[in-house]
């Protein structure tokens, strides 16, 4: 019996915690990057115009937390540390601007990227050099 309430538990837990994160528990936010394109239109006098169509869901900036910076490779580290300056760059901008203001900032790039559903290829202990060596150094002392 303990191990289902145990699983109960932890399905309650984690109904709670998506609970928590669900857009309606967090707060409203002023600040949004969004990401669409200019389209050529007409306005209702008849002359050219353009307008800004947005994907339906843009980026909260005013809640965004800047990356947790870790570790020794000066490479990421450099790189996380320019990410959270373009972060407080945008909150900057964005808090200095009037209600209702829009502005598109072309430096932006938008980048689609799609997520590798795995490796290419994984090496097996058995195809692993160093796998190989510990396995011959810890046969070596054991005779």
């Amino acid at each position: 019996m303990s191990v289902l309430h145990d699983l109960r538990a932890n399905v309650a837990a984690a109904s709670a915690k998506a609970a928590a994160a669900s857009p309606a528990s967090r707060p409203v936010s002023d600040f949004w990057l969004n990401i669409g394109v200019e389209i050529p239109t007409v306005d209702a006098e008849g002359k050219p115009s353009k307008m800004f169509v947005s994907l339906p869901v843009g980026i909260a900036l005013d809640d965004m937390k800047p990356q947790a910076i870790k570790g020794s490779n000066q490479d990421w580290i450099n790189l996380a540390q320019t990410k959270n300056t373009l972060l407080e760059t945008l909150q900057k901008y964005a808090a200095s601007m009037a209600p209702g203001q829009r502005d598109q900032i072309p430096a932006l790039t938008v980048e689609l990227y799609r997520r590798n559903d795995a490796p290419a290829s994984v090496s097996t202990a058995a195809s692993n050099p160093l796998v190989a060596s510990l396995m011959s150094t810890l046969n070596a002392k054991a005779a």
